[in-house]
């Protein structure tokens, strides 16, 4: 179970996904929503630190891996819109 918050007027959301405890998948791939194919995003899960780069057509298309080990596990992410300057 996942859940998309988005905050244009900052140009970043979350996506939070939750393990129920009668799932058996640990592994997903999460399709994000919403974004702007041809722009490039940061995706950073504040639980282990990791950071990944990609469009945001890989992002809507392709996801990005989520892994809850246990159940009723959770895990956080950010998503910014990279703003060259």
């Amino acid at each position: 179970m996942a859940w998309q918050f988005d905050r244009p007027d900052i140009n970043a959301g979350v996506v939070q996904v939750f393990r129920r405890n009668d799932c058996p998948v640990e592994k997903l791939m999460l399709k994000i929503k919403g974004l702007g194919p041809n722009l490039v995003y940061s995706v950073t899960n504040f639980d282990s630190d990791e950071i990944v780069t990609k469009t945001g057509k890989a992002l809507m298309e392709k996801g990005v891996d989520v892994v809850l080990i246990q159940s009723q596990m959770q895990s956080l992410s950010n998503i910014k819109k990279w703003i060259e300057k």
